[in-house]
Parts: structure tokens; C-alpha cells; sequence
């Protein structure tokens, strides 16, 4: 059964969602290694590169303006996200 989202052709509605189903649907069907994401322009936003990219099981908590990500016990990917995290938000290097 297909599942088409919601919204015209050139609309990026529901986008965000429609691309980590699609992902999610790939790994379920036996999907291993890196995985390409072709989409037209309407599909080039934060939200759908988000959900392509970065997914992370955690729990994002805020207190006043900081933002604090508690990572799950025992995830074997924590030192590598924390690695991208310190590098993602460190300045850039002198050229």
C-alpha cells in the first residue's frame, strides 16, 4: 500500500516526516550502509535534512536558555555524537 503525503507537488508539507518513514521503511526492508536522499527543491529545508541526517534517541530538556540532551545508558554511538556536537558548535579553525 502507498502512502502519499498531504499537499501539492511543489509543497514541502509533512516532508520532514515523509523522509524519516522513508528511511525507517528502507532499514526495515534489509537497507544497510549510507543511504541517498533524492528530493526536488521543495524538499531542501532544515526540517527534511534533520530528519535525513540526525536521529538521535534522547531527551532534549531546556532549563532557562540552555538546552541539555540526555543521551539513553549504554548508546554505542555517544562519544561519536558528543565528538560531532563539540565540533559542530566550537568555532571555526584559523585557515
Amino acid at each position: 500500500a502507498a502512502l502519499l503525503r498531504k499537499g501539492s507537488t511543489n509543497s514541502a508539507r509533512g516532508a520532514d516526516r515523509f523522509v524519516a518513514d522513508a528511511l525507517i521503511t528502507a532499514r526495515k526492508a534489509g537497507a544497510s550502509g549510507v543511504l541517498v536522499l533524492r528530493a526536488d527543491s521543495a524538499f531542501y529545508g532544515h526540517d527534511v535534512i534533520a530528519a535525513a541526517l540526525i536521529t538521535v534517541p534522547g531527551r532534549l530538556a531546556r532549563s532557562a536558555r540552555r538546552l541539555t540532551l540526555h543521551l539513553p545508558c549504554g548508546w554505542p554511538w555517544q562519544t561519536s555524537w558528543e565528538q560531532l556536537a563539540t565540533a559542530a558548535n566550537s568555532p571555526p579553525l584559523a585557515a
